[in-house]
């Protein structure tokens, strides 16, 4: 999933210092036009030129602040501090610094330096989500929503980091309705609604908040994230190209560059996933889902495992991974774990009726076994799943295991990836699906087409000799266990599974159910068997094709 966040941070966001009496004649109030327009470029150049004093290192900080340099903020902060006589309140802004350059073990330790300010307990509370302190987070949170503006937004903003979505959208319209003017609310109940998995709604949203504000960087980044989801990554990247050209300082936001990697369909993503694990929240399942494309699903676990956050996304890809890795190992540890993890998103009350919490709770089912609960899930959500490879291979899966074998040749029918259809399992089910609807020969050629020396091959070749056998579908079973005998020579299973099937050919042919072709072709495999119980069964064959 892709990153929407905005580009400022919300838990430590800053209040402008307070303009002192005197500043006016200092020079430090020529700025003030620039900020009210949010030009803080401008304001910072001109800040950086006036002589230092303490309201002018607090201006500088925030202007650095709120044009996205951290860092710099941070820097500017750090020497106030040091300086005779400083505010001890600094110590909460070089907080706030630390919290948006995602440091917050940094960010907790400067905040209990600062006073009691309400910009530190909204700090404290996003702190101690990364601590895991939900009694301290309870108490806190009770005490913020009764709060201020400032209070309300870190709180929804608390919720939205937990996955809260829906609570913190129904915060963000509350102060809408309280104050119209408030437009870039319109935004963060469009980042909610995307969370949601309802990309229209949140671009209808946009549309309305991008009439007023342009020039937004943040609903544009989320403008293209919704295409992606819409329509493909093309778009999306030649939104995301726009706002680069039209802003080249953003050129190397860690945000921008992830979402680049994630238009172009994770391409780049070994080069710039890495770096951005620990910045981005979404790089690090991104970075996972590349190595599960590259069938590396060993380096995609050891990723999430070094993931200690709780999300869905990250549960839901760590889920993908396991269960990927516990069939492919043929784990059953592997695959409980899985379970779990996809079960935990698609229960979720936030998960439970998106897109995504109905994949979850359906593939949860499906490791489970419960493939009928599985399939109520599947068929709920068909209808938006069209062409995608990885739901027709649930739902034809969960089809065959129920004995709707035409529904289920239909679903795996569509797979168009190779490397899925090449996949034994895959081959295997199709082939089931073939012989159960009385079309033994299309499972034939599913080995036919099969390289002899492919992984898989011999168990393909079993699978449509037995299930062959169990239809009455002699003439392609004895075929399958003469590729068998050719393929393990010396094992007597083989040889005494063609001489069987090609014994319930004759039964057939004596009924008036089999044909002359098939009689010769079963003669032919037979030829070069100098047993006894070859050969009586060799002139069997001979005198019924010579009758026939």
């Amino acid at each position: 999933m892709l990153s929407r966040e905005k580009l400022t941070t919300r838990a430590g966001q800053l209040q402008a210092p307070q303009q002192g009496a005197g500043a006016a004649g200092s020079g430090v109030g020529d700025f003030t036009a620039l900020i009210n327009k949010r030009d803080f470029t401008g304001a910072a150049l001109v800040l950086q030129n006036q002589p230092e004093s303490t309201e002018r290192n607090l201006w500088l900080g925030f202007a650095y602040f709120h044009n996205q340099q951290h860092r710099k903020a941070l820097e500017v902060y750090q020497a106030a501090a040091k300086l005779p006589r400083s505010d001890a309140s600094l110590h909460t802004l070089c907080a706030a610094c630390h919290w948006a350059l995602v440091e917050p073990e940094a960010a907790a330790a400067e905040a209990k330096l600062g006073p009691a300010l309400q910009l530190r307990d909204r700090l404290e509370l996003h702190c101690q989500r990364h601590d895991g302190d939900a009694a301290a987070n309870e108490k806190l949170l009770e005490q913020l929503t009764a709060g201020s503006l400032a209070d309300q937004l870190s709180v929804a903003a608390f919720h939205f980091q937990t996955g809260k979505y829906q609570d913190a959208a129904e915060i963000y319209k509350k102060l809408l309705l309280g104050d119209a003017s408030r437009a870039a609310l319109n935004y963060h109940i469009a980042l909610c609604y995307a969370q949601l998995d309802y990309s229209d709604v949140s671009n209808e949203i946009l549309a309305a908040y991008l009439a007023e504000d342009p020039e937004s960087i943040a609903a544009t980044n989320l403008r293209a994230t919704n295409l992606y989801s819409l329509v493909h990554g093309a778009a999306a990247l030649a939104v995301l190209k726009g706002l680069q050209r039209e802003h080249p300082d953003l050129e190397d936001h860690p945000l921008l560059i992830h979402n680049s990697t994630v238009f172009k369909e994770g391409l780049d993503a070994l080069q710039t996933l890495p770096d951005l694990v620990d910045i981005i929240p979404e790089a690090r399942p991104n970075l996972a889902v590349r190595y599960l494309h590259m069938g590396t699903p060993g380096r995609a676990l050891e990723v999430m495992q070094q993931h200690t956050g709780t999300d869905h996304h990250s549960s839901h890809i760590k889920g993908v991974v396991l269960a990927t890795l516990g069939q492919a190992r043929g784990s059953p540890t592997l695959l409980s774990a899985a379970q779990e993890c996809l079960q935990i998103v698609g229960s979720s009350a936030e998960e439970c009726d998106t897109l995504t919490g109905r994949q979850c709770m359906a593939s949860s089912l499906f490791i489970a076994g419960h493939f009928q609960d599985a399939l109520v899930y599947l068929s709920s959500i068909k209808e938006y799943c069209q062409g995608e490879d990885a739901f027709a291979w649930n739902h034809g899966i969960a089809l065959a295991s129920l004995g709707r074998w035409g529904e289920a040749e239909e679903a795996l029918s569509t797979l168009t990836r190779p490397e899925w259809r090449a996949d034994p399992v895959f081959a295997g089910w199709l082939a089931r699906c073939y012989i159960q609807t009385g079309k033994p020969a299309a499972a034939w050629q599913l080995c036919v087409a099969r390289p002899q020396q492919a992984p898989g091959t011999v168990n393909l070749l079993q699978l449509v000799a037995n299930e062959c056998c169990s239809a009455g579908a002699f003439h392609i079973a004895a075929r399958a266990f003469d590729a068998l005998e050719r393929a393990e020579p010396g094992d007597p299973g083989h040889t005494q599974g063609k001489m069987a099937s090609i014994v319930g050919m004759l039964q057939l042919a004596v009924a008036g159910k089999e044909t002359s072709a098939n009689l010769r072709s079963a003669a032919s495999l037979l030829r070069g068997n100098s047993s006894k119980t070859a050969s009586l069964i060799l002139e069997e064959l001979m005198q019924l094709i010579g009758t026939s």
